[in-house]
């Protein structure tokens, strides 16, 4: 991680793998934000094609196998 301090790298190392503050946690998909995401993204999409379906763009079978 060249972005971060060296005098920093143990802490933040320590924050991402401690469960309660992780990134993500239980590993599972952030539900409510990829629908503000699909939301934002089709209402300043410039194409016809818009996202509805979350099931169509994210693939959970990795969690199933876990």
């Amino acid at each position: 991680m060249p972005a971060i301090k060296p005098t920093i790298v143990n802490r933040v190392m320590t924050e991402l793998f401690d469960l309660s503050t992780s990134l993500i946690p239980d590993g599972e998909f952030d539900i409510p934000g990829i629908k503000t995401v699909l939301s934002l993204r089709n209402r300043l999409t410039t194409t016809k094609e818009k996202s509805t379906d979350l099931l169509t763009d994210i693939d959970a079978a990795y969690l199933r196998k876990a």
